[in-house]
């Protein structure tokens, strides 16, 4: 095992233009493009056993993330807020693109991230699909929201075309994502499996496995922990507060919810639950928490054993 001496730790501060960088000799900046990527590699190369950490910037990273991978760097992509909490920590509330650079590679020395999985080509094809089906549904909320305001007839008539086209999208992208599923062994495996339980569709399935490739590796905690379902504590001294849920994956938890809402009413095991929860004084909302927590457990259990069943495996 390498000793911490020498293992070098690189920080990288991740910005649409630019990868700002701490810890190469003679390399302070490249370009966020394929030329400044190939540059940063062949330094990286030169140092064995490195360990590149950075900031999960919502797609900017991923050119740099998914070369490392492929070049054998380990690299670790981490939650933006962590590496903030670090620094206000450490009292370096300065912000500026070289000092990030630093700040995120002392996060790496101190804390040692894991390493982010690869992932394959279907997985990116599927997140990617899947965010841009996102982005539409959103759109169209806000369309929708918005054409109960006009009044000409003109701009009613535009909405309604606009919507129109965002809903032929969604239903493109759908075909495209069940079709990226079914055509990966390893990702249309997981999603039989995810569609046994009764309230968990296409969208569902097809959201979990791109923001939670994880699932089916985990402890029951480890997933919850990381849909941002497990309950926090918040006691202090003889102060005993109410559990929340905080943290986790948004997108993944947002999916989870919407399966959740299904599942409370027509899934006959998680309707039981949800009714019980309600009876015994919970609120409609922690109960269904509590269903989408329950959720994210069975997803990764009937993932992580192949002989678990819903009949015989449903308690969690």
């Amino acid at each position: 095992m390498q000793t911490e001496e020498k293992l070098e730790i690189v920080g990288v501060d991740v910005s649409k233009s630019a990868l700002d960088i701490c810890g190469i000799r003679g390399v302070s900046s490249v370009p966020n493009a394929e030329a400044g990527v190939d540059k940063l590699v062949q330094k990286l190369t030169a140092m064995p056993g490195c360990h590149v950490i950075c900031e999960n910037t919502g797609g900017y990273e991923a050119l740099m993330v998914g070369r490392l991978q492929r070049e054998g760097i380990t690299v670790s992509s981490i939650n933006p807020r962590q590496v903030r909490d670090f620094a206000k920590a450490m009292g370096r509330l300065e912000k500026t693109d070289d000092v990030d650079a630093k700040v995120i590679r002392e996060y790496g020395l101190r804390i040692r991230p894991a390493a982010t999985a690869a992932l394959s080509a279907s997985e990116v094809l599927l997140r990617e699909l899947v965010t841009a089906r996102s982005q539409l549904i959103e759109a169209r909320t806000q369309e929708i929201a918005q054409a109960e305001h006009y009044a000409a007839k003109a701009v009613k008539k535009l909405s309604q075309a606009r919507i129109r086209l965002i809903e032929k999208q969604i239903l493109e992208l759908d075909k495209q994502i069940e079709e990226t599923i079914q055509e990966a062994e390893v990702l249309r495996t997981k999603a039989s499996r995810i569609r046994e339980i009764k309230g968990v569709g296409p969208a569902t399935t097809g959201a979990i496995l791109a923001y939670m490739p994880e699932l089916g590796q985990l402890t029951d905690k480890q997933a919850s922990k990381l849909a941002g379902l497990a309950p926090i504590n918040h006691d202090s001294g003889l102060f005993r507060g109410q559990r929340h849920i905080r943290g986790g994956r948004p997108k993944a938890r947002k999916a989870i919810y919407m399966a959740a809402m299904v599942a409370a009413h027509h899934n006959p095991i998680l309707k039981a639950f949800y009714s019980q929860l309600v009876a015994r004084g919970k609120s409609p909302k922690l109960a269904i928490t509590a269903v989408m927590r329950k959720l994210i457990v069975l997803m990764n259990r009937l993932l992580k054993n192949p002989s678990f069943t819903l009949a015989t495996g449903d308690r969690c």
